[in-house]
């Protein structure tokens, strides 16, 4: 399958990423990227479509995370941009 072109760099893969957070009641966790699925929106390519599987260690449960990322330029000229945190809602 053929990746749509976009004026931005190739996305970073974020398999194998660690993570932990905080509950309300302040007990931590970790998750870790197990797969995901990027994409360039086709109607705005400045919009990244993401599709993670997530696992929460602690649990042994596996989520999905579907989120739509707008991509924010570090600095004017760069080859490199930001995709911002997801936010659980």
């Amino acid at each position: 399958m053929s990746q749509a072109t976009s004026a931005y760099p190739q996305l970073p893969s974020r398999i194998g990423k660690r993570g932990t957070g905080r509950l309300p009641l302040g007990e931590m966790f970790h998750w870790k990227v197990l797969e995901e699925i990027r994409c360039f929106q086709s109607t705005l390519p400045s919009k990244v479509l993401c599709l993670d599987r997530i696992l929460f260690e602690e649990e042994n449960r596996i989520q999905i995370l579907i989120a739509n990322l707008p991509l924010e330029s570090l600095k004017e000229g760069a080859n490199r941009y930001q995709v911002p945190r997801a936010q659980s809602f």
